[in-house]
Formats: structure tokens, C-alpha cells, sequence
């Protein structure tokens, strides 16, 4: 059996399209004019729906910044507004993997000050706590205009992704913080989604074809090859052969409002590494989930009964459907 996840082409959506095409033309927007205008004046009217398989993997991601990314001067926080609107906050460089060392020579990561909003061209710097955040150069991941996730796989957090196949789901989960006014936040925040990747690819860095580069370039992991890839000092510290990048389909998605992870669809859909229901001892959901989360939490893991998780994996994307 297979759920149904509808969704209209929006203004994003049709944004995305013309860089796909652009992609796939060489890089060269006039070759993609034809083809993006009839596209985009299909999507004006068109409800695409997505065939999405329960049988398909799913795993939870953490992202974006959090209480730990302090630097002395001010916490970071990825904000969210009444209407459900959000904006993503990376983390700031520095603990990519081992070799801190190394990092300030990767000239190409952006700084913190060209953030610019998902709905407009609106700087974000007022969401900082700080001005001496702006120069701070950021690891913006996962990249959501050509959608690609990296991560390390040499760390224990992360090292279940190598289990993912093409046609598995990335879900990007974030601590996101209500904005009420100029400069103030509420005092907690909450767990959302803010994406989900449909994997097509993936490339690993130990010695990657240049040419197949092209798709992942502007992805932070993809940036620090290039810099550093003739450092064997550096490149042997960065460990690049553990390096994964993912590559989402047309129909990854960031969404236009966040999703609320809470305790409720928490319950529903994730378990521990035993395959039994989630412990709270009186904890809040936000220290839980965050909890359960800190390393990529599969909806099937290895210890779950195959029927159950697979009747989670739909619950998920039924619940998903409803907020995005």
C-alpha cells in the first residue's frame, strides 16, 4: 500500500523548476527559457501529487542552529512567526569534523550577514542576537534552492546514514523559536520540520569526478574539497573519504510553514534504539525529542517490527500532509 502526498506548485516550487532546468542546460539560463515557460505555466495550474512509498526509509535529521551555538556573544535562533512562516538559521563553522585548524581557510563559506530570507530578498541580520555574529562564516546545510544535505560519516551521530538508498526521505527537524517582536524571543522554542529531501544521488569526497561535482557545488562539504583537497595536511585531517553529500529529487521540499514535532506525533512515529516507545520521565518534549535526536533518528530501525514502522512511516507523512 502507498499514501498519497498532494501539494501545489507554488511560487517556490516554480522558482526551483527554472534552477533545475538551468542545471541541467550547463549552467546557462537562455538554453532553459523555452522549456522553464512552458513549465512554469503548467505549474500555475497544475496539483502535482507525490507518490510517496511507505516501504522507503525515512530518517530524522537535527539542523540548524541551537543552544549550543554560543561564541560568547549571543545565542543563535532559527525564528518563527504566528503565521507558521520560519527562517532557517545554519551553524556557524568550526566543529564540521575534526580539524578546526583548517576551517578559516574555506574562503567560500558564507558569512552570517548574507543570509538572506526564504521569502524575499530580506536580510537576517536583525534575527541575530549580535553584529559580531555577521562576519562569522556559517555551514549553511542542508541547501534547499538545488537541494543537497552533507554530513560526516565518521562520526557516530551520523554514521547510520550509509544505510539510505535512492528513494529513501531526508526529514530536516530544527529548534525553531517564537518571534515576538524586534530583538525578543519567547523562552524555549520548539521542534519542527522545515523540509524533507527525496534522495536521487549522492556523491562521497574521497575522489569524486569534478564533473559530477557540478549539482553539489554550493554545499559546504563540496566547498572545503575544493579548498582544501590539495592540503594533503588538512585533507587527511578533514577525513573527506567520510564525507556523503545527498542529492534530493524535484520533489524535495522546504516547506512554506513548519511542522510541529511535538510529544503527540513524537509518540506516533519514533522509537528507541530497542524498538520500544520513547521515555520521557517527566522531561519537557523539547528536552526529549532533542534527546532522541541528537544522532539521525531512522522511523525503521533495525529492532522495530517491520508492520509497525512502516504503519509510523505513514502516519508521518499523513500528519506532514495536514500542516504543509
Amino acid at each position: 500500500m502507498e499514501s498519497l502526498f498532494e501539494r501545489i506548485l507554488s511560487v517556490q516550487d516554480v522558482e526551483k523548476e527554472l534552477l533545475w532546468l538551468v542545471e541541467e542546460n550547463g549552467g546557462h539560463a537562455e538554453n532553459a527559457e523555452t522549456d522553464t515557460t512552458r513549465k512554469i505555466l503548467i505549474a500555475q495550474t497544475l496539483v502535482v501529487v507525490c507518490d510517496m512509498s511507505q516501504k522507503n526509509q525515512v530518517a530524522i535529521i537535527n539542523v540548524g542552529a541551537n543552544t549550543r551555538h554560543y561564541k560568547g556573544f549571543g545565542k543563535i535562533k532559527s525564528p518563527i512567526f504566528y503565521d507558521g512562516t520560519f527562517e532557517f538559521i545554519p551553524v556557524p563553522t568550526g566543529k564540521l569534523v575534526k580539524g578546526e585548524e583548517h576551517i578559516e581557510k574555506i574562503k567560500d563559506w558564507p558569512r552570517y550577514k548574507e543570509l538572506k530570507s526564504f521569502y524575499g530578498k530580506e536580510s537576517l541580520a536583525k534575527f541575530l542576537p549580535s553584529r559580531r555574529w555577521l562576519d562569522l562564516r556559517m555551514h549553511n546545510d542542508p541547501q534547499f534552492d538545488i537541494p543537497t544535505y552533507g554530513d560526516y560519516l565518521g562520526n557516530p551521530r551520523a554514521s547510520k546514514l550509509r544505510n539510505l538508498k535512492k528513494g529513501d526521505y531526508l526529514f530536516f527537524l530544527a529548534h525553531l523559536w517564537r518571534w515576538m517582536s524586534d530583538g525578543i524571543y519567547d523562552e524555549r522554542g520548539d521542534f519542527f520540520l522545515i523540509s524533507f529531501f527525496e534522495i536521487s544521488d549522492w556523491i562521497e569526497l574521497d575522489n569524486p569526478n569534478e564533473k559530477e561535482l557540478t549539482h553539489y557545488r554550493k554545499n559546504p562539504h563540496v566547498l572545503a574539497w575544493y579548498k582544501l583537497r590539495s592540503d594533503s595536511k588538512a585533507s587527511q585531517k578533514m577525513d573527506f573519504r567520510n564525507h556523503r553529500i545527498f542529492k534530493g529529487t524535484r520533489n524535495s521540499k522546504r516547506f512554506q510553514k513548519a511542522v510541529p514535532f511535538n510529544r503527540e506525533i513524537a509518540d506516533k512515529v519514533l522509537r528507541d534504539v530497542q524498538g520500544r516507545k520513547l521515555k520521557w520521565h517527566g522531561r519537557t518534549a523539547l528536552s526529549t525529542i532533542g534527546s532522541y535526536t541528537r544522532t539521525v533518528k531512522f522511523v525503521k530501525g533495525p529492532n522495530d517490527d517491520e508492520s509497525d514502522a512502516l504503519k509510523r512511516i505513514q502516519i508521518l507523512w499523513e500528519y506532514v500532509k495536514r500542516y504543509a
